[in-house]
């Protein structure tokens, strides 16, 4: 799962350079708008995913034994505690971040295309 978030990141990372590449050359504040909210869709999606994990804590038992017995190992009480239910969304806000990213590549390419013959 952790190279996958990877691979989303970094292929966030390069469409988002792309985007901006072919934006700047002609600056329009939709295209300026479609990068930051996609971005901020991203950075959503991203932080999402850092809690969407289970948390254990493992909290100690002192237990006094006689000295002829001998515990396996140490006693601990594990407390489970849950990701929240939105954190699972964080594929959602992922791709559409990224697919907001993608599109604007794709049309300033054809746009870029077409302006050139």
């Amino acid at each position: 799962m952790l190279w996958v978030s990877v691979l989303i990141l970094v292929a966030g990372i390069i469409s988002t350079l792309l985007t901006v590449h072919f934006s700047l050359r002609k600056a329009d504040k939709r295209g300026l708008i479609i990068i930051l909210s996609s971005l901020v869709l991203i950075g959503v999606g991203l932080w999402l995913l850092s809690m969407d994990h289970t948390v254990y804590i493992a909290k100690p038992i002192h237990v006094a034994y006689p000295s002829n017995i001998q515990p396996l190992g140490p006693l601990a009480y594990c407390v489970k505690i849950p990701p929240p239910w939105y954190a699972t969304l964080w594929f959602y806000f992922l791709g559409i971040g990224l697919g907001m990213l993608s599109v604007m590549v794709i049309f300033e390419s054809i746009i870029r295309l077409l302006k050139n013959g």
